[in-house]
């Protein structure tokens, strides 16, 4: 298979100051990038060139092979139709077309996917729309590309980004790429009311759950009610791609900000639909005004913080130094995910074989005729009251497990609102006696320790299980260590992992 090389491509402007620091020709550097890699494989270039093409032809028109004075082997520039919605050539335009004919290049923006025979804008400014960003690829290459399109502006850029798909066939499996297409789960405080006025709307639902489903048929109800809850925290809380690491610490975004975002994102809505200059003038003030209320707010965030940091270097020196702790910078391991299953499937095995004496003798002086072992005090129903304390207890963020993707935000926030189902659902799976399938699958997260990154020995795995089921558990827990306090079960001897 060819190689492809996907080139990104910024061409500053002339008068721009790094061009009086860097005195080079860029279209000359970059017609010898083209002229070397071209033979190793099938070069595109995509980016920001700062040139505005029109309709010009890319092309040399009226090519023929002229008999006697250009080789056998020159083949003629074919007429190829481009579309553009910016007539306008500039100076840095024609620099572009000139560069097309000298390399065969030719413009992918008009001519393909979505784009062919529109040729959209790429950028926006108060002065004007124009097309400055384009995918340059020899006529013999477009095959490789599939579903070109300039995507609509949106709230990161003022040039609209460019999506197109290359073709290419990898037998290869990279377990990277899926985790770059991951999604996770992270809790806004701005969303929660949407969230709340979401449960209860699906109030109904809810009750239907317990009416419709028998007392035995536990997995089931389980399934329904966290289905509920996803379905109303999936629209508001899913991210998309890797999870950032470090908290980032917005709490600065205040309403004024997102009143103001709010603003600029209705506008740049309306732009996108209809691209006429009085919409390009009020996006380009109310986006003006959004970025001056960020940079307001960061900078008296960041005074606030440093008049903190200065106070605390005083009267806290040990809190004081721990923000200048230096973090660990992840990096990337190329090691497949099968390597990581067998290495902790091998380690289980071990813990699997391993013999406990001391419980092996504990098991062996228990009296097997003991007529009833339980202890009515201990299976009561689960009170609302018991529910609410255990919710007290919950940590905000922390991370929700792919088998629910129910984060502990979604019942402290929501208790008052669900105390009374979640309630009714534990006596269920309690009086049951059956611990729900999803409650016990546990995700294996490999974390690095030392040593090499490619080398499964050098990780440790962290096992996430459901918050939800670690709710219930939690009650259970406290109940039953309530009784061994009350009844002074434990003996001193008996302290590890125990309270105080």
């Amino acid at each position: 298979m060819t190689d492809i090389y996907l080139c990104g491509v910024y061409m500053w402007f002339d008068d721009s100051p790094i061009a009086s620091i860097e005195n080079v020709d860029l279209f000359e550097m970059l017609t010898n990038d083209v002229f070397y890699f071209e033979d190793l494989g099938k070069v595109l270039l995509v980016g920001d060139w700062n040139g505005r093409v029109g309709n010009k032809s890319d092309f040399i028109v009226c090519d023929n092979n002229v008999k006697y004075i250009d080789s056998d082997d020159y083949f003629p520039d074919a007429p190829l139709c481009r579309a553009s919605s910016d007539p306008i050539v500039n100076t840095r335009g024609e620099k572009i077309l000139d560069f097309c004919k000298t390399t065969c290049m030719r413009l992918a923006n008009g001519r393909l996917g979505k784009d062919c025979n529109v040729g959209a804008f790429t950028y926006y400014s108060r002065q004007s729309n124009s097309t400055i960003d384009y995918l340059l690829l020899k006529e013999c290459n477009f095959q490789i590309i599939s579903e070109f399109e300039i995507c609509q502006f949106n709230e990161f850029s003022d040039h609209a980004p460019l999506s197109f798909t290359v073709k290419y066939l990898d037998t290869k499996s990279n377990p990277r790429n899926l985790e770059s297409q991951s999604t996770y789960f992270k809790w806004r405080d701005a969303d929660k009311d949407k969230f709340r006025r979401g449960l209860l709307g699906r109030m109904t639902d809810l009750n239907d759950i317990f009416e419709s489903s028998s007392s035995s048929d536990i997995e089931n109800i389980v399934l329904k009610f966290s289905k509920i809850i996803q379905d109303v925290a999936e629209p508001l809380f899913k991210r998309k791609g890797r999870k950032k690491g470090g908290n980032s610490d917005c709490s600065w975004f205040d309403e004024e900000c997102y009143e103001k975002k709010h603003n600029y994102l209705n506008a740049l809505s309306i732009f996108n639909n209809y691209k006429n200059e009085t919409n390009r003038h009020i996006l380009c003030d109310l986006k003006k005004e959004f970025k001056n209320i960020v940079r307001k707010k960061k900078r008296q965030y960041r005074l606030k913080r440093a008049q903190e940091l200065s106070e605390l270097k005083t009267s806290k020196p040990r809190e004081f130094w721990k923000h200048f702790k230096k973090r660990n910078v992840s990096q990337s391991s190329d090691i497949p995910i099968l390597d990581f299953q067998n290495y902790f499937a091998n380690m289980f095995e071990e813990i699997r074989a391993t013999t406990n004496f001391d419980a092996n003798i504990s098991n062996d002086n228990i009296d097997p005729n003991i007529s009833n072992p339980t202890f009515e005090e201990l299976n009561i129903p689960i009170s609302c009251e018991e529910v609410r304390d255990a919710v007290k207890r919950l940590n905000r963020n922390k991370a929700s497990c792919p088998s629910d993707d129910l984060l502990n935000e979604y019942f402290i926030f929501s208790i008052d609102i669900l105390v009374g189902h979640i309630t009714d659902l534990f006596n269920r799976v309690f009086d049951a006696g059956y611990f729900p399938e999803i409650w016990s699958e546990g995700f294996i997260i490999p974390l690095h320790k030392k040593g090499d990154h490619t080398n499964v020995n050098n990780y440790r795995g962290i096992t996430l299980l459901s918050n939800f089921g670690k709710l219930f558990i939690s009650i259970l827990t406290n109940r039953v260590e309530k009784w061994f306090d009350e009844n002074n079960i434990l003996s001193d001897a008996q302290f590890g992992f125990r309270k105080g």
